[in-house]
């Protein structure tokens, strides 16, 4: 394949780029505490209303209406769980193959472009393989996260954190390869993902009223690393393009 072959799929890479972002956190935070609440309060006063309306007495209505209320929170909950799992998961996924391709695409253009040698090619090559791991099927764990109510967070944010630390250690090292090569200083300044937030998910985990500060602390770190990667990619184009 040729240099231009590989310098559009180079340029698809950074346009899917921009696409790679989870939600903000505070739209994450809304979700897990306005969703179950607003549904639960709208069963209740519906349910009980509606039996008030029929010619039931009070106490029957919320006897009959709070029972239905508390079954809703219990299930919209689950679906928040579901659906903020599948939201991690998935965008975990598409940063780590969108490396991947991006990594691939530069050090062909690299390599074809005769910029680096076959040596370096090989070797980043080598470097690039299995960089985004083994992919996590979004909608297996977002089934989970519902079943579970969320108590598989624990090991979701695990396995997502020690993927996002493994790629990162392997993207430096190829960074570090070109650099050696292209004599401009490469440098990899990123935020690494922290991985005490597994502390959050314990908290949250004994505390469940703490649960809402585990998700802002989640979306709001992928964020910032996603971020962070834009950054990185664009002073990486123009240093090796310049």
């Amino acid at each position: 394949m040729s240099v231009d072959h590989w310098l559009r799929r180079l340029e698809r890479a950074l346009e899917e780029r921009e696409r790679d972002r989870v939600p903000d956190p505070a739209l994450a935070v809304g979700l897990v505490v306005l969703g179950p609440t607003v549904s639960t309060a709208a069963i209740v006063v519906v349910v009980a209303g509606f039996l008030r309306v029929s010619g039931a007495p009070i106490d029957r209505a919320g006897d009959l209406a709070i029972p239905l209320g508390l079954l809703n929170l219990v299930a919209s909950f689950a679906v928040v769980n579901a659906v903020l799992t599948y939201l991690v998961v998935r965008g975990t996924n598409f940063h780590l193959e969108w490396s991947e391709r991006f990594f691939r695409a530069l050090i062909e253009v690299l390599y074809r472009a005769e910029v680096i040698p076959r040596r370096c090619y090989l070797a980043a090559i080598r470097k690039l393989e299995g960089l985004s791991g083994s992919r996590m099927d979004e909608s297996l764990w977002a089934v989970v996260g519902f079943l579970t109510l969320g108590l598989s967070c624990l090991y979701v944010l695990c396995r997502v954190y020690g993927r996002a630390r493994r790629h990162e250690e392997r993207e430096v090292a190829i960074v570090e390869l070109l650099g050696e090569y292209l004599g401009s200083g490469l440098e990899l300044r990123r935020r690494l993902l922290r991985e005490d937030v597994v502390a959050y998910a314990l908290l949250a985990l004994f505390l469940p009223p703490t649960y809402p500060l585990l998700v802002y602390r989640v979306f709001r770190d992928l964020n910032r690393h996603l971020d962070a990667h834009r950054r990185f990619e664009r002073e990486l184009m123009e240093r090796v393009f310049s």
